[in-house]
């Protein structure tokens, strides 16, 4: 290489070099100094804004508009939530396929972050979401639920006869007590009542069989104190939806009353409520939901308990844990099972003096090792409702990131159920000559996991079930999730370290 053509490369390096330490400094030369900007810092002092120049956070001077950025110092902690880190996973069915169903095939997708309750929805849960719209201030604000919530086609023809009789449109069919005057609020008690028997109530009366003594179950399991904390069961997939909007209500209402008492410089005083209160807050957390099918699979198998050497993992999973075995290898609590199934015919625990499982019908959400991401009885005690409408070939319909099956999406806007934010299938594909032939309909949802009624089989992951959403079974229960917004820069707890053979 000739002289000339050595002073030409070390000129062009020392430029290619300045021009870096002009953009990564601090300050460029002319210009806007440079900003590494991140969701908690951007409200400080000095930051402006990268499209337009203007300083966040000044004092309106008519000249130019500023945005107003609150202090952000990572999503709320939400109660009882785990941080579940996002990745890729083969999704399926790794058991034999003993039903032919051919429903999971594996397939490889991807999963965001995302947050899960560490345990089952219990009983005293429930009985918080019961008490809160018995309180006569939040009667009033009972969801609509007339419009596609109503599965009792006596009870719905009841409520239309009702309201077609407060405006005189037709006989007065069941003989409802004629009032005086007619107030709003008359309608409203109505709608209370409706509420409480198609929402607020999990129908007991799952536990009842005429060949079977298990009355004390239907008398005793919701509201006796010794049950608080074992598995609501009775409930069904719309009153699941439910009490996840309601959770997101209570949660945000005191998120949002804590930080007011700590609202030195009165940025909250516009807002009376949490609901008045802007996502852009930054002090109310996003909605609690049911996770998908593909959300569920990917935090029942925890994957991250396997995983050596980057990205390399040792085996893939049957079960919520290594091996091929339902009981304990290691440890004193070697030969124990480590989820709450049916043995066999017959069999839900054992014999006395030395029960196994120790579990009749539903356990403690507590009992049982917590599987790598720290969920409680994920492979067993109840399974679990899931957001995903069922179709049997839904694994070919849905996109590989994220993937969810909602019937057909409308572009318009989503709703919590999403009967009534998609467009339905063509019957044809389930009905012949008009009468139906088929279980599976636009009301069909999953569940996943296996329960004190199942044997092992259904404890793995990869199994999937449906249901009508407007039924309810005494082996099925649900537990919420929560996307995790943001980036982890800054924020230790969205990290999985392993702390007594557990990850945490």
């Amino acid at each position: 290489m000739n002289q000339s053509m050595k002073t030409l490369l070390v000129a062009g390096t020392c430029a290619v070099t300045l021009g870096a330490c002009s953009m990564f400094g601090k300050k460029q030369s002319e210009g806007f100094p440079m900003q590494v900007q991140r969701s908690d810092n951007v409200h400080k002092k000095g930051m402006f804004s990268q499209v337009t120049g203007i300083p966040y956070n000044m004092q309106d001077t008519g000249a130019y508009t500023s945005l107003k950025v609150r202090p952000y110092l990572g999503q709320p902690d939400g109660p009882n939530l785990v941080f579940i880190e996002g990745g890729r996973f083969v999704m399926g069915s790794g058991e034999e396929d003993i039903l032919y169903t051919r429903d999971n095939r594996e397939r490889a997708i991807s999963i965001q972050s995302f947050y899960m309750d560490m345990t089952e929805v219990a009983n005293i849960h429930w009985l918080e979401f019961m008490e809160f719209y018995k309180q006569d201030k939040n009667k009033s604000e009972i969801p609509n639920i007339h419009d596609g919530y109503t599965y009792d086609s006596k009870k719905t023809e009841r409520y239309n006869a009702y309201v077609d009789y407060l405006n005189n449109t037709k006989t007065n069919k069941y003989n409802f007590q004629k009032l005086d005057v007619i107030q709003p609020n008359d309608v409203k008690r109505f709608d209370y009542s409706y509420f409480l028997v198609q929402i607020l109530r999990p129908d007991t009366t799952v536990w009842a069989r005429e060949t079977a003594f298990n009355d004390s179950y239907v008398a005793n399991y919701l509201r006796y104190p010794g049950f608080r904390f074992f598995p609501v069961v009775g409930i069904n997939w719309v009153q699941a939806q439910e009490f996840c909007k309601w959770r997101t209500r209570a949660a945000n209402e005191y998120l949002f009353n804590e930080a007011k008492k700590k609202d030195k410089d009165g940025a909250l005083n516009e807002y009376k409520t949490a609901k008045d209160a802007p996502l852009e807050s930054g002090v109310i957390m996003p909605d609690y939901r049911l996770p998908t099918e593909a959300e569920w699979e990917y935090a029942a198998k925890g994957m991250i308990g396997t995983q050596y050497e980057d990205e390399n993992q040792s085996n893939n999973r049957v079960y919520p844990w290594d091996g091929h075995a339902t009981r304990n290898p290691y440890g004193k609590q070697m030969g124990f099972f480590l989820a709450n199934f049916k043995r066999g015919r017959g069999d839900y625990a054992g014999i006395a003096g030395k029960q196994n499982d120790a579990a009749l019908i539903t356990e403690w959400v507590y009992a049982y090792p917590p599987n790598d991401f720290g969920l409680y009885n994920i492979g067993g005690n109840v399974a679990e409702w899931v957001e995903d409408v069922y179709r049997p070939l839904a694994f070919e319909d849905v996109n590989d990131l994220n993937p969810v099956r909602r019937i057909q999406l409308d572009s318009t806007k989503l709703k919590s159920d999403p009967s009534k934010s998609v467009v339905g299938d063509p019957t044809s594909n389930y009905l012949l000559a008009g009468k139906k032939n088929s279980l599976v309909d636009d009301s069909a949802r999953v569940y996943k996991g296996g329960s004190w009624r199942d044997v092992a089989y259904w404890l793995s992951p990869g199994t999937r079930r449906y249901l009508n959403k407007f039924e309810a079974r005494d082996y099925i229960g649900f537990r919420c999730a929560m996307i995790m917004a943001g980036e982890k820069v800054g924020e230790k707890r969205r990290g999985n370290k392993r702390v007594g053979g557990q990850y945490r």
